[in-house]
C-alpha cells in the first residue's frame, strides 16, 4: 500500500470506503455499552457553524448496535469528522470523555488527509451527545442531519 505525501501537520484517515460511482464515504454511528460509550459522525460547515451532514443511508433498527456503521455520509474536503470514546456519563464535566475531531483537508485515492483540530464537548450537537449516551442504541440518525434525498 502506498501512502500518499503528506504535510508534517497532517496525517491519514483510513477508515472510508467509495461507493461504486467513486464517493468517498464514512460510517457514522454509536451509543453506550453498560458504562462506556463510541461514536462518529461528520459535521459540514455552514457559515462560521458545524451542523450535522445528511447521511446517504440511516439504518434506525437491527441486531448490531452501538457501532460506527448505523449510517453512511460522503465526505469532503473542509468536513469534520468527530470521534468519540470514553466512559459515561457524556458532559463535559467528565475527564474521562474523550472527543476528537479531523479537519478533512483532501481526499487522494482511498486516503483521507485530515488535520486534527481542537473540540469539546461542548461542541457536539444535541442529538450526537443523545445518540453517544443511549445504551445499546440502534438508531444512526443521532448522528446524522436527516437523510439525503
Amino acid at each position: 500500500m502506498i501512502y500518499p505525501k503528506i504535510k508534517r501537520s497532517q496525517m491519514i484517515y483510513p477508515e472510508i470506503d467509495h461507493t461504486p460511482s467513486g464517493i468517498a464515504v464514512i460510517g457514522i454511528g454509536g451509543g453506550a455499552y453498560t458504562n462506556t460509550f463510541v461514536f462518529r459522525t461528520v459535521l459540514k460547515k455552514i457559515g462560521n457553524k458545524y451542523t450535522l451532514k445528511p447521511a446517504g443511508f440511516i439504518r434506525s433498527n437491527g441486531d448490531r448496535s452501538c457501532k460506527t456503521d448505523q449510517g453512511i455520509t460522503p465526505i469532503n474536503p473542509g468536513d469534520l469528522i468527530v470521534t468519540g470514546s470514553g466512559s459515561l456519563p457524556l458532559d463535559p464535566n467528565n475527564p474521562y470523555a474523550i472527543v476528537n475531531a479531523f479537519l478533512v483537508d483532501e481526499i487522494k485515492d482511498q486516503f483521507l488527509v485530515v488535520s486534527e483540530i481542537p473540540i469539546t464537548i461542548a461542541d457536539l450537537p444535541a442529538p450526537v451527545i443523545t445518540g453517544a449516551s443511549i445504551y445499546h442504541n440502534k438508531d444512526g440518525s443521532f448522528f446524522a442531519g436527516g437523510a439525503i434525498s
